[in-house]
């Protein structure tokens, strides 16, 4: 599976890795495994890929997005039930409905809902389990974000995204993955537009912009982009000390 963060394209498919099977609803069916880092040499997508480059903490700078988003890459443990003559044997394949979203400001839970998805994952074949990918849209919200940066201020601090995504097998069992945390640091100072997101500086300052897949998620930024957001008030040099326009 594949899927393009900076564009409209879907491109669902299939990948794999070693695990057990299994049959509940209480995580031991579907599992988070973890959150796919895309791949901005081609066009940001993500795979569905266990074995690829993996993200174990988000960030959001405030100051160049209001809310943050995340793909999850779901693996699914059944294995295919059902007699093979018959129509529909596969009745393991599992439709994604819904995300459910937990988000704590230390032990405090300060948002609470769930997000309407889409996606699949297939079955396992025998002791490999299938993987999936899910988006979930938003997991902080704007007025979540206004809130955490109200109470500490531009600086930023760590919030707790609990993730679980439920769906449904062909055979109409619900199922839904146990509880994945994901913490994402929350910053910048959205009144005086100054940016906390890391800076890449350009080799020249005529250089092609590199725009990151999610404006002010996650990782380092073209500072180009930065002083654009920010009105020109962020000081942009190319690797030569030149000021970018």
């Amino acid at each position: 599976m594949k899927i393009h963060l900076s564009g409209a394209v879907v491109v669902f498919g299939l990948t794999s890795i070693l695990f057990g099977s299994g049959c509940t609803d209480n995580g031991e069916t579907l599992f988070i495994r973890q959150v796919p880092v895309p791949d901005p040499q081609d066009k940001c997508t993500v795979s569905a890929d266990p074995g690829g480059a993996a993200l174990f903490s988000g960030k959001l700078d405030a100051t160049l997005g209001t809310t943050y988003r995340q793909y999850f890459l779901v693996g699914n443990q059944m294995v295919p039930r059902g007699d093979s003559a018959r129509l529909r044997p596969e009745t393991s394949r599992v439709q994604f409905y819904e995300t459910a979203v937990e988000i704590y400001d230390s032990d405090i839970l300060v948002d609470s809902f769930t997000v309407p998805v889409s996606g699949f994952v297939d079955h396992a074949s025998d002791t490999t389990p299938a993987f999936g990918l899910v988006e979930v849209n938003p997991i902080l919200t704007a007025n979540t974000v206004d809130a955490v940066i109200g109470q500490h201020g531009p600086q930023g601090v760590f919030v707790v995204a609990r993730v679980s995504v439920h769906g449904i097998t062909l055979g109409g069992t619900e199922v839904k993955t146990g509880v994945f945390d994901f913490p994402i640091f929350v910053c910048g100072d959205r009144a005086n537009k100054i940016a906390c997101i890391s800076e890449i500086r350009p080799t020249s300052c005529m250089d092609d912009l590199d725009f990151a897949c999610v404006r002010g998620q996650d990782v380092p930024h073209d500072c180009r982009e930065i002083k654009a957001v920010t009105g020109g008030k962020f000081v942009c040099k190319d690797s030569s000390g030149a000021d970018c326009p």
